[in-house]
């Protein structure tokens, strides 16, 4: 099952198991001390996943919400003292596309940082 699963914790408390069961060992003490470590590692792993969302949380908010607002003013203020500055077409591909993307490129960055049990 440990091969199976990609994950640490459950290769670790297999083999824990595994060993305790080989020696005859009590079983139950182990597995609680199994359980409260992978616990305390996630802990830590979440913590350190909140502090990395932090930094995130403000790249995204100036990206997809930010941006485009301020762009969107620049360029009206713009076009009414020099006439059209960005052809519309461009204007609404870039925010068509482009802002969408970014948005999308942030949230798969994000679920990639979560981490895994």
């Amino acid at each position: 099952m440990s091969k199976k699963v990609n994950s640490e914790g459950l290769t670790r408390a297999t083999r824990q198991i595994i060993g305790t069961l080989r020696v005859g060992g009590n079983l139950a003490s182990n597995l609680n001390i199994i359980a409260e470590d992978i616990s305390f590692d996630m802990q830590i792993k979440l913590k350190e996943y909140s502090q990395k969302l932090n930094g995130f949380i403000l790249i995204y908010t100036f990206l997809a919400i930010l941006l485009p607002v301020v762009l969107l003013i620049m360029l009206m203020a713009a076009s009414t003292v020099m006439g059209e500055v960005i052809p519309s077409n461009i204007l609404f591909i870039l925010y068509i596309l482009l802002f969408p993307m970014v948005v999308i490129f942030m949230g798969v960055l994000i679920k990639n940082l979560e981490p895994r049990v």
